[in-house]
């Protein structure tokens, strides 16, 4: 979308934009470098065109990136069921204040939302808001300042919500709100010092084997609260808090979980750092390990402030462990290296992988980019370089070039589209010294969808193991393509790990 014409430079202040009617022309990208936008400062979207009319239904992607000031999108309703690619229905990223107001979005076939102000201090606020139907999380929402949702529904996609305020002292709030249906996870929250606190949440029926109704991470001593809120019906886990500091636990209701109702671990349990966990009421019944499962370590004190109800829990009602984990003190064993070869531009032989003498595979290109195969892998790898002049098909709007890889694996030489005995490919590029910081993206040529996947960016659950995708959750049965964690961009170097191999590329925004 390119309303601005030759006015370059025209305009300056604050700015509002409407989307008076239905739009699905061209995708509406924002972007702070663009000169004839230099002098704007806040920004705000809006897809109401009076109070009286409807909200307009905005069906390609809208984003904001590059941006340095505060950002307000309001009464916009997305619905891209109908859209062709694969991004991010919403994308904003500045190093302002983010704030979203009455924003519906569905039928994304990635992301929801994806909102990061991490490039500064300020806050995310999302208030009555929905995401629901998209292929990922439909909201994905980080910071270093306060995170903040009141009113809002994220349901019947892989992750409800993902919210990280744990770069610095943000916190996170999360009230009123609903995370059901999900297949991952239903709400995900991290901070720091700045503490959790989660209030009339409900999280319920997230389907998956090893989905959980609401996580929560807490470092650097901050608190955990979650009052009047629930989590039962979930595939592993009901409430699931991995904590530095107090953790309260006021009037929870956990039912009926594949595993515990709600799993408690001091991360600071190996060096018998003191926790305490409070717990007023609620109710812990018919779960398939613990109501409440504590691992504490040798200082951490469970207290139940006001009597909570459990039974049917098929392991116990509920159980503290303060072992001193006497693990933690062992050190690993050196492992086997890794066979490295270096590969010509135009690429080589196929490699065979080898696991009784390697831990796995390297093969580098010239500049740099490469592929790991991490065992236990079998059969044989090849890495070819991908020009910009030989991709499988055009790019999507408002994505350049960088870089390129092919990687192909193959059993006796036969093809093979995933790999499946529990090892992992991970695929690097090397970023040119001019773009590193800048706003980057890793996209996979999806044979089946025969278009460019833009990768989600990395997540975490609880524990700190990685979050993991499907590349086509609405597959049936499970292809096994699996992304683990998604796309991390640190320094000189962006990459990803996933279970199948093909073309991937890393692209600008």
């Amino acid at each position: 979308l390119d309303v601005l014409g030759t006015n370059k430079g025209t305009y300056s202040g604050q700015g509002t934009i409407f989307f008076t009617t239905d739009y699905g022309v061209d995708d509406a990208y924002f972007r702070g470098t663009d000169t004839r936008l230099s002098a704007l400062t806040g920004l705000t979207i809006d897809g109401q065109a009076t109070l009286v009319d409807p909200i307009s239904v905005i069906s390609v992607p809208v984003e904001v990136t590059g941006w340095l000031y505060d950002v307000s999108i309001v009464d916009l309703d997305m619905d891209l069921t109908s859209y062709a690619g694969s991004a991010a229905a919403l994308r904003i990223e500045t190093t302002g204040a983010i704030q979203l107001t009455n924003v519906d979005i569905t039928g994304s076939s990635g992301d929801g939302a994806v909102l990061d102000n991490t490039s500064g201090t300020t806050s995310i606020a999302v208030t009555n808001s929905t995401f629901t139907e998209n292929m990922w999380t439909g909201l994905d929402a980080r910071s270093n300042g306060d995170i903040t949702l009141m009113g809002v529904a994220a349901g019947a996609q892989e992750d409800g919500a993902y919210l990280d305020a744990s770069g610095v002292t943000g916190s996170v709030t999360v009230n009123g709100s609903d995370f059901s249906g999900n297949t991952v996870a239903g709400l995900t929250a991290k901070a720091a010092e700045g503490g959790i606190s989660i209030d009339d949440v409900t999280s319920n029926a997230n389907s998956g084997a090893d989905a959980y109704g609401i996580g929560a991470t807490a470092t650097n001593g901050g608190s955990v609260t979650v009052t009047t809120s629930e989590a039962s019906q979930n595939g592993l886990k009901g409430l699931w808090i991995e904590g530095t500091g107090p953790i309260n636990l006021d009037g929870v209701t956990a039912d009926t979980n594949g595993l515990h109702g709600a799993y408690i671990h001091n991360l600071g349990a190996c060096a018998a750092s003191p926790i305490s966990v409070t717990v007023n009421g609620g109710t812990f019944t018919n779960n398939g390990g613990y109501g409440l499962l504590a691992v504490l370590g040798p200082n951490g004190v469970l207290t139940y402030s006001s009597p909570a109800a459990f039974g049917g829990n098929v392991l116990g009602d509920y159980a503290v462990n303060q072992d001193p984990c006497p693990e933690c003190d062992k050190k690993e064993e050196e492992g086997k290296p890794y066979n490295i070869i270096y590969v010509p531009e135009t690429g080589g032989p196929p490699v065979s992988l080898d696991c009784d003498e390697y831990s796995g595979a390297v093969l580098i290109l010239p500049d740099g980019d490469r592929a790991t195969l991490t065992c236990p892998v079998s059969g044989e790898v090849t890495l070819d370089s991908v020009p910009g002049e030989g991709l499988p098909g055009p790019l999507p709007t408002a994505r350049s070039f960088i870089s390129g890889a092919s990687v192909a694996l193959t059993e006796d030489g036969l093809p093979v589209s995933v790999l499946t005995e529990g090892g992992y490919l991970t695929v690097s590029f090397t970023i040119p010294k001019e773009l590193q910081g800048g706003n980057l993206a890793i996209l996979y040529w999806d044979p089946v969808a025969g278009g460019w996947v833009e990768l989600p960016a990395y997540a975490t659950r609880p524990d700190g193991s990685p979050m993991v995708h499907r590349l086509h959750p609405n597959v049936t049965p499970d292809d096994l393509m699996y992304i683990l964690g998604g796309v991390r961009v640190s320094g000189d170097t962006a990459k990803v790990k996933v279970s199948f191999g093909g073309t991937f590329v890393l692209v600008s925004r």
